[in-house]
């Protein structure tokens, strides 16, 4: 059984600029990878492997004093990760699918994490210890990790918050004889209906926030491009997404913890989310209250 654990991150400021010259050379990174592939199409005709980008990376790094200041699994990440990409592009290619989703170059916006896929990062106690960077990163947490941590993914959201998520995984999870069952409808009037009788409503997070929101993008849309001031409207207008983000978290935890707590066995409808948003009348309503989206 595999799990995630996210808990917040509090670098300081000597931290935080190894962590964001992290991201911002693996952003580097996955671009040159990516315009390596193209060209060698384009030109040559010849296919790259991550095999080939990996051993690639060797000569580069010898050259590159950038390169060197990440830890070499986190730099094969990228490159597998850029793999992944293309893999996931011929698979759609194939299926015939409407939008193919080519990989595509990112921007500083565009590039919020990395991950430690084997070794390079150590938990003790409150301070996560990462390889390149100095000292122990301050980490609130907040709940025990159980299993063996197999992955380890470090994140930037757009209000520049860190954080840390632990993948898990259980190999010989307890198993339990379920006694009880019960059925949950989903809708728009009410967020859930049990077949017992529960229902939840849902307090409507984004509606109440619009207001506030149109009012930040308004105060976005009039700063000056790439100055100070529309640095900070977008930060502002991140926080109240955020916000709105956390609060509906928090009710949908609340909620299914509910529910767990009441059966052995939960069995949801079998909703197509995608369709349903195709209902410019209620799309907003529906994402709002979305379980699979969320």
């Amino acid at each position: 059984m595999k799990t995630a654990y996210k808990f917040r991150l509090y670098p300081n400021r000597q931290q935080e600029a190894q962590l964001a010259l992290t991201l911002d050379t693996c952003r580097h990174l996955w671009n040159k990878a990516l315009a390596d592939r193209k060209n060698a199409w384009e030109r040559e005709g010849i296919t790259r492997s991550y095999e080939d980008q990996a051993a690639l990376l060797v000569f580069e790094k010898q050259s590159n004093p950038y390169l060197n200041a990440v830890h070499s699994q986190v730099e094969q990440d990228v490159l597998r990760r850029l793999q992944k990409s293309f893999d996931n592009f011929f698979r759609r290619v194939r299926e015939g699918a409407r939008k193919k989703g080519y990989p595509r170059f990112k921007s500083i916006n565009r590039y919020s994490s990395v991950t430690y896929p084997q070794s390079g990062f150590k938990l003790n106690g409150s301070r996560l210890i990462l390889s390149k960077i100095s000292g122990g990163i301050r980490t609130f947490v907040h709940r025990p990790i159980v299993g063996r941590i197999k992955t380890c993914s470090i994140k930037r959201d757009k209000t520049n918050a860190w954080y840390v998520i632990f993948a898990t995984e259980l190999e010989n999870p307890t198993k339990l004889k379920p006694k009880t069952a019960i059925g949950v409808d989903l809708g728009i009037t009410h967020a859930a209906v049990t077949s017992d009788g529960q229902y939840f409503d849902y307090p409507k997070y984004h509606v109440q926030a619009e207001k506030k929101n149109r009012a930040a993008n308004k105060s976005l849309h009039r700063k000056k491009p790439g100055s100070n001031n529309r640095k900070k409207a977008q930060t502002k207008l991140a926080r109240i997404a955020k916000r709105v983000t956390n609060l509906r978290e928090e009710f949908l935890h609340q909620v299914s913890r509910k529910l767990v707590n009441s059966a052995d066995i939960i069995v949801f409808e079998d909703l197509s989310i995608q369709n349903m948003l195709k209902n410019h009348c209620l799309a907003k309503h529906i994402q709002d209250i979305s379980w699979g989206e969320s």
